[in-house]
């Protein structure tokens, strides 16, 4: 049996919990007190149920740490404990209490214990709909704190709008009214950053509305007024440039942080963004952390606060010039990232780039690469958890930057196959994510987390906190290296540049400050090399020319010509052709020429008749400029001396290689000129080029679009209905080849993008404009896993430029790749509409007619273009041989916007 004092003082303890007074130790104290008695003596579930029962009578005037213990609380307290008739409502209450205390927690472990503990409560509590509306309360207030967490100011609005309107259905509860109106200034600061015009004006206005808040408020209002003192004292020290200048993620909101946050806020201001030079100011600021960690690792600042340490430690050491605290800054560092435990921590990339900095302090290169390497993996998870693209488009430019700082170490370490790897973290991370978010239900059910993967599917993946647990479920598992983007090692890239029969991957790296460019190749028969490129850079005035032009291709050809283009967007016009001569001679100079001179003329020596087959993976806006079009001092062009395809990253590269080859078949769809009532012009060349490679190669094949006089085809408009309902069909009739010869659209005027293909609308009363986008054509082909497409061919303007930035290549022919299609051939402009018919064509019967790969077709078709003396096949129809007797079907306007990607 209990001791008779133990007892007492536990007695002692449910009064004051009754009356609202316990504090936090006195609880600690019961708690200890329960646990230490006998499981078998009856007094210990008694004592623990009726603490409960005096707690849930009180409600929330308890401290939220106290209200935590709870979940301490309850186990003990068993199903069925003695004297308590009214247990069941009242273990209810405290499940419910218990899981609010884990909401206002600053861990995400304890918010993800208080989500699960929610998620049960809603289904045990179904048939009680005016708990339920409490509980999704508590639900969204859940996902406020997480999201607040996010580095992505749409995210953290997204998160306080979603809480402010589950808590205005709540309107009868004291405190409501004054919380929501509360909530409206958080949103409006949450959503910028410190250097926005206005901020503390904001600060003041939120901290006086917080000032309103009943009592039971009181918390909330202290931490908002320290917070509002500690980012003034950190903007006095900085000035306006705080958000710009600060190396640190600086918290953008309070938290139920004690004196955590204003501690880190004084360090950081003292440390003016890494610049402080007075060692005395720096020793303070070094205090300032040690003390925001005695606080203890149950504080989600803790990690940040072990951080900020190690960077006062570092700029320390710098200042006085010796090691001194190096050891004390790396075994903080190593903590940080333990305590983290995933790359979703939002701290995850800052810490592991302060760690990366020490260790190249040290000397030691290589383990510098290695945590670099790790920290590219925080921008995956950047990836998959946000709903909002245009805000992770940002955060992933800086992963590019990081990609090549990291290849760079690497290299100093003549790592070269790491250095491989290390360029490839940071391509195509968006469009990975929105093929590896459809896939996580299937994994999840797979690792035993069914009840994760019903919600999932339930709540459709928009909530953060369950992709956030999704994620850490997987990554725990161990089974979520695929998810995780993690890139494909060399031996793995070397078996698939022989699978597709490719001699080598050549990433093109755009110089940068006091850094030239390079081509790193990783080849398919020997060791990886390294090739300094001087003149690779995009601020070069030919490449600055081209780009600046690129975007008013439309308007110059509609002004020049009477044939029309393939776009209906133009911006503003410019002397297209000749930037793009002119970038071809850069080309050369830049890129091309050394690695064809140098790397492949020695390295496929001997090999008589062979040319190099080539796949290139350019970085940054490299990947605008048409390298098959690179041209030598004699006037020869680059596809004329190689085979070119291009990769989005080496890990799709080699995916893709992996799967099956799909063997084309006569059957599939053509898509010709389909009628866009208006929305832009006919195109009768696109018109004549899919009516003829339909007849001539595709015979059994479905056309839909106009027909040569213009009237619909009787097998269908082409709408863009029909095109879905196509590549989802996985009958063996559907065939494996699509062909679009119809309008792209690209308008890039503003944050969000428009990339789609125009096609026909459908019938009136129907609610579709024709409109095709990328993000609707990685969910069809998401959708139907079974569907087997050897070949999408896009005759259409700009289906090879990407949404989300150049290192993320998510464009209209990438989004075909990802979803599966083997091999897509895309634009990289709009291009001209009677030449494209003639390459059309010309691809068609070197794949079709001579039984060539996808890559070699094009290429063959585009040195057709080229050749003065090219003989027409006997079966190009008479109007397409019309057409290609243009002369300036040998422009490179003309042949050289096609690019391939795939088998």
């Amino acid at each position: 049996m209990a001791d008779d004092e133990v007892v007492r003082r536990c007695h002692a303890g449910i009064q004051r919990a009754r009356e609202g007074h316990i504090d936090d130790a006195e609880m600690d104290r019961f708690v200890v007190d329960v646990t230490a008695m006998d499981p078998d003596d009856p007094q210990r579930a008694g004592l623990a149920a009726t603490m409960v029962h005096g707690m849930t009578v009180t409600g929330t005037t308890l401290s939220p740490t106290v209200l935590g213990r709870l979940s301490d609380l309850l186990p003990l307290a068993g199903e069925n404990p003695p004297f308590m008739g009214d247990w069941p409502k009242a273990r209810t209450v405290g499940r419910f209490l218990g899981a609010m205390a884990a909401s206002t927690s600053n861990s995400l472990a304890k918010q993800a214990a208080g989500a699960r503990e929610l998620e049960a409560l809603r289904h045990e509590l179904r048939d009680a709909p005016e708990m339920l509306q409490v509980l999704e309360m508590a639900t969204s207030m859940l996902e406020m704190l997480v999201g607040m967490r996010s580095e992505h100011g749409a995210d953290r609005g997204q998160a306080i709008e979603r809480f402010k309107v589950s808590l205005a259905s709540l309107r009868h509860v004291p405190g409501v009214e004054e919380m929501v109106a509360l909530l409206s200034n958080m949103s409006a600061i949450t959503s910028g950053s410190l250097d926005d015009p206005g901020f503390l004006d904001k600060l003041d206005e939120l901290e006086e509305r917080s000032r309103h808040l009943p009592p039971q408020y009181s918390n909330l209002t202290e931490a908002i007024r320290e917070w509002r003192q500690g980012v003034t004292q950190l903007m006095a020290a900085y000035g306006t440039d705080v958000g710009a200048e600060h190396p640190m993620t600086v918290p953008v909101a309070p938290g139920p942080s004690g004196d955590v946050v204003p501690r880190l806020l004084a360090s950081a201001a003292l440390m003016r963004g890494g610049q402080e030079t007075d060692l005395g100011k720096i020793d303070t600021a070094i205090q300032q952390c040690r003390e925001a960690i005695e606080r203890g690792e149950d504080d989600e600042a803790y990690a940040f606060a072990l951080t900020s340490l190690a960077v006062c430690l570092l700029r320390r050491a710098e200042v006085a010039g010796d090691n001194s605290g190096l050891d004390e800054a790396e075994k903080a560092l190593d903590r940080a990232v333990a305590v983290m435990g995933d790359p979703g921590h939002p701290h995850w990339q800052f810490t592991h780039d302060v760690l990366s900095d020490l260790q190249r302090r040290r000397g030691k290169i290589a383990k510098s690469g290695e945590v670099g390497m790790a920290a590219q993996r925080g921008f995956a998870w950047q990836a998959l958890l946000s709903h909002d693209a245009a805000d992770v488009r940002t955060a992933l430019e800086e992963a590019a930057e990081g990609a090549i700082d990291v290849a760079r170490k690497y290299a100093m370490a003549t790592d070269l196959a790491n250095v491989v790897r290390a360029l490839d973290t940071c391509r195509g991370l968006l469009l990975f994510a929105q093929m590896g978010i459809r896939d996580i239900p299937g994994q999840l059910a797979a690792i035993g987390r069914q009840d994760l993967a019903e919600r999932w599917t339930a709540e459709g993946n928009r909530s953060t906190m369950l992709r956030r647990e999704a994620l850490a479920a997987l990554a725990a598992s161990g089974s979520a290296a695929g998810l995780m983007l993690d890139p494909p090692s060399f031996a793995e890239i070397r078996a698939a540049l022989r699978e597709v029969d490719a001699d080598a991957l050549v990433y093109l790296v755009p110089a940068g400050e006091l850094r030239p460019g390079m081509a790193v190749i990783a080849p398919a028969s020997c060791n990886p090399a390294f090739m300094a490129l001087p003149a690779l850079t995009v601020d070069s005035k030919e490449v600055d020319g081209y780009l600046t032009a690129l975007s008013g291709r439309s308007s110059e050809i509609r002004s020049t010509s009477s044939a029309p283009t393939r776009e209906t967007a133009p911006v503003s016009g410019s002397a297209f052709a000749d930037r793009v001569n002119s970038l071809c001679d850069w080309a050369w100079r830049a890129a091309i020429g050394p690695l064809m001179e140098s790397y492949f003329a020695r390295n496929e020596a001997g090999a008589e008749g062979k040319v190099p087959r080539i796949v290139l993976v350019p970085m940054g806006d490299l990947a605008r400029v048409p390298w098959q079009a690179a041209r030598r001092g004699d006037g020869t062009y680059a596809v004329q001396l190689a085979s070119f395809s291009h990769a989005v990253s080496a890990r799709l590269f080699c995916e893709n290689a992996a799967k099956s080859p799909v063997a084309l078949s006569s059957t599939g769809l053509v898509v010709g000129d389909p009628d866009t009532e208006g929305a832009a012009a006919s195109l009768p060349a696109a018109r004549a080029e899919a009516h003829a490679i339909r007849r001539t190669f595709y015979r059994p094949a479905r056309y839909v679009g106009r027909r040569l006089d213009g009237k619909p085809s009787h097998s269908g408009r082409g709408t863009a209905a029909q095109v879905r309902a196509w590549l989802t069909d996985p009958s063996s009739f559907a065939g494996t080849m699509l062909h679009l010869a119809c309008h792209g659209v690209f308008d890039d005027k503003d944050k969000n993008v428009r990339a789609e293909l125009l096609l026909a609308p459908n019938e009136p009363g129907v609610a579709d404009s024709g409109a095709l986008a990328a993000d609707e054509i990685i969910a069809l082909m998401s959708d139907a896993p079974q569907r087997r497409i050897g070949l999408v061919v896009m005759a259409a303007c700009h289906t090879n430029r990407s949404i989300h930035g150049y290192d993320e290549a998510y464009s209209l022919g990438t989004a075909f790749l990802a979803g599966g299609v083997r091999s897509v051939l895309s634009t990289q402009w709009a291009v001209p509409d009677s030449a494209t018919s003639s390459l059309m064509f010309l691809f068609h019967y070197f794949l079709r007619e001579r039984g060539m790969r996808p890559r070699e077709a094009l290429r063959e078709a585009q040195m057709w273009m080229l050749d003065p003396n090219r003989l027409h096949p006997e079966c190009m129809p008479e109007e397409l041989r019309a057409q290609s007797a243009d002369e300036r079907n040998a422009q490179v306007l003309s042949w050289a916007g096609f690019v391939h990607y795939g088998q």
